[in-house]
This record gives structure tokens, sequence and C-alpha cells, in this order.
């Protein structure tokens, strides 16, 4: 891989990193929103998220990349209703962020929480 690709590789995953905190302040309604939202987009540009993957399949297949590794790579009309789904169904989901989901004693006394 380039170094031009790469180093904007690496920025993307800052700026994401950077995300994932702002992330953690929303309430459970506003990821909530947010993850619907995410599915309904997910749903609605379907046939331009199809058109973008055939660029990346076509490099896959230039690259010779393997048919397992292409067959993940390619999305469609099903695949990607199943990921807008997934969306949705985590939304719907109890918000464990600030939860106690398990919580124990340890024998010195030091009390351990997660």
């Amino acid at each position: 891989m380039n170094k031009k690709i790469t180093n904007k590789i690496i920025k993307l995953l800052k700026e994401a990193k950077k995300a994932s905190y702002e992330l953690t302040k929303l309430s459970s309604d506003k990821k909530n929103e947010i993850l619907r939202s995410m599915s309904q987009v997910l749903s609605a540009d379907k046939a331009l998220i199809i058109e973008a993957n055939k660029k990346d399949l076509i490099i896959a297949k230039q690259k010779k990349l393997s048919n397992a590794f292409i067959d993940r790579l390619t999305l469609t009309d099903k695949r990607i209703e199943s990921m807008a789904k997934s969306l949705s169904d985590l939304a719907n989901l109890e918000d464990p962020v600030g939860s106690i989901i398990k919580e124990y004693s340890r024998p010195n006394g030091l009390l351990i929480k997660k």
C-alpha cells in the first residue's frame, strides 16, 4: 500500500476514534436516533451503495484477491437490508453504557464492577 493511502487511512482512524469519544457523551435516545437514521440511509441508498461497491469488486478482481474475500466484499440488496435491520435492532436494545452487569468482591475486600 502506498504511503499516501496509508496516511489517509490513519487520519480516518484517528477521526473515528475521536468521534467515538463524543458518542459516549450522547444520551441513549440520541444514540438510538442516530442508529435508526443510519438504518434508514442504508435502505434508501442501496442502489448508490451497490454501484460504489461494483468499483471495489473490480479492483479486488484486478488484484486477484481470493473468491472468498470477494464474496465477503460483495454487497447485495439482501446484505444491505440485513445491515440496516441490525442497526435498527441495535437501537431497540437497552443501552449498556453506565449499567453494572456484574459485581463481586475480591478476598482482599476490593469491589469489582463491570
